[in-house]
């Protein structure tokens, strides 16, 4: 089946039915069918076919969702690009995997041989008729960018049939509900926020377009003005909303389920999101390469508070040592995973990126283990561990230390190399409130072994993230004070 076969069906049987409200005017299923269907001509007639790659600088609105469906509906892959990103970033991607058409909304993005799908420019004809759905099962419907092991641009090469299977364990798992009104505030052009707004137009819900909102009251504003029923953000816009909450009842209280992703909160995060923003709380562990895999509910926070939750439906984990040989319940291991929404391998990728996947699995990187009821606890992942004086420390334990400071909004620590080929652990931190570093080293003596102290505490005002929200930690290091912290006792 294919994804445009979805929309496309509403359409035809409800046409009335809202599917986006964006600036406050509501576009129908039927609206959204036309728009999709008109830029579909429009891809067709500069040659895009069955098979090609297109590429789509996305923008955060209806028109790129309609411009995904449409290179859907004509069987040819997804390529999305963030159209915030500088011309050589996407220069970049486009000659490594070049496509045949590079699409745009924006007329002033149109030269090198773009082709520009902008509304503004009166190039659509309403009245072509219809256009059929061609293509779909296991064709590639998407590539979803990843970083590469090699530095180049990867993407992972997610089918038709991939892409539903997460739709499916998605309705059942989180709830995602056909009659929610979900609030979109993520970029599409990026995993969570591409993957949520999809999966809520192919089962029929209204998805609610805001920008990026600056100000939390504009948000708590918003999603009661829209009769909102779900949100989903990533931690940093939870922390903001939690510091601006504080001490009150839950200004998202009306909501059903506010999800979290993208990286883990901390077990008192949760509970003062769930006491002050929202009580539904539903935080979603995934990658880019499987979708969701774990699912923590508000009740099952209290029963595992320092789990990431249980797999959702259709997923199987498994924590293996390193001969991939599973390991017992309890024991730290190297998780892996697979289910029908997993994909198979990057599309072009190289025996170094395609190595994590073997046998079936996927291995994401991460360390955990998984407890006699089924939760799934993350110790760090391979690519966070820091080798010090020969031993093996998470971050994670780190951050997690830092983080319980009333004083401290977000923590993270990287590893640095020293001279003697070792590395020092470096942490930074931004304030919710004035402290003395001091102050913050005698925590960390209390709360951690000494071989896992900082030898660095930088406060900074903001960690470095990507658009997606991500903290980018290889930024982290320029940004290091020069005198030593702690040192081993």
């Amino acid at each position: 089946m294919n994804l445009a076969l979805h929309p496309y069906l509403l359409a035809r049987y409800e046409p009335e039915r809202v599917a986006i409200e964006e600036d406050g005017r509501p576009i129908s299923y039927g609206e959204f069918e036309a728009l999709s269907r008109a830029m579909a001509h429009r891809l067709r007639e500069a040659g895009l076919r069955e098979g090609d790659i297109c590429a789509l600088l996305t923008r955060d609105d209806a028109a790129s969702l309609a411009a995904m469906f449409a290179v859907w509906r004509l069987g040819a892959v997804l390529l999305p690009l963030d159209r915030r990103a500088r011309s050589s970033e996407t220069d970049l991607v486009a000659a490594r995997f070049k496509p045949r058409v590079v699409a745009s909304l924006e007329p002033e993005r149109n030269a090198g041989g773009r082709l520009s799908l902008s509304l503004e420019d009166g190039g659509f004809r309403w009245d072509r008729g219809d256009l059929p759905v061609i293509g779909g099962g296991d064709g590639t419907a998407l590539l979803a960018l990843s970083s590469g092991t090699t530095g180049e641009p990867k993407a992972a090469a997610i089918t038709h049939d991939q892409h539903l299977a997460r739709v499916l364990s998605y309705s059942v798992s989180y709830p995602i509900r056909r009659d929610d009104r979900h609030i979109s505030i993520l970029p599409l052009a990026y995993n969570w926020g591409r993957n949520l707004a999809v999966s809520h137009l192919c089962l029929g819900a209204t998805l609610i377009l805001l920008p990026a909102l600056s100000a939390p009251e504009e948000l708590v504003a918003a999603a009661e003005d829209r009769r909102a029923t779900s949100l989903a953000a990533v931690p940093h816009v939870s922390r903001a909303l939690l510091q601006w909450a504080a001490g009150r009842p839950p200004v998202l209280g009306r909501l059903n389920r506010y999800f979290s992703s993208t990286a883990p909160l901390f077990a008192e995060e949760r509970r003062q999101i769930r006491a002050h923003v929202a009580p539904c709380l539903t935080e979603v562990y995934g990658t880019t390469e499987t979708g969701g895999l774990c699912v923590l509910t508000p009740e099952d926070q209290e029963r595992a508070p320092g789990s990431v939750g249980q797999p959702a439906i259709g997923v199987e984990i498994e924590v293996v040592d390193e001969a991939d040989r599973p390991v017992p319940r309890g024991e730290t291991g190297s998780l892996r995973c697979r289910s029908p929404g997993t994909v198979r391998g990057y599309f072009g990728g190289g025996r170094a990126d395609n190595e994590r996947f073997r046998h079936g699995w996927y291995y994401p990187g991460d360390i955990g283990r998984i407890d006699g009821q089924g939760f799934i606890y993350l110790e760090g992942r391979s690519a966070d561990v820091i080798k010090r004086r020969g031993m093996t420390i998470f971050v994670a334990d780190i951050e997690r230390a830092l983080a319980a400071h009333p004083a401290v909004a977000e923590a993270a620590v990287v590893g640095l190399p020293t001279a003697d080929r070792d590395e020092e652990i470096a942490a930074f931190v931004v304030l919710a409130k004035a402290v003395e570093t001091a102050e913050l080293e005698t925590h960390c003596r209390i709360a951690l072994s000494s071989h896992k102290l900082p030898q660095r505490i930088t406060v900074l005002p903001a960690l470095p993230r990507n658009a997606a929200g991500k903290v980018v930690k290889s930024s982290l290091a320029a940004l290091a004070t020069p005198t030593a912290g702690m040192a081993e006792e």
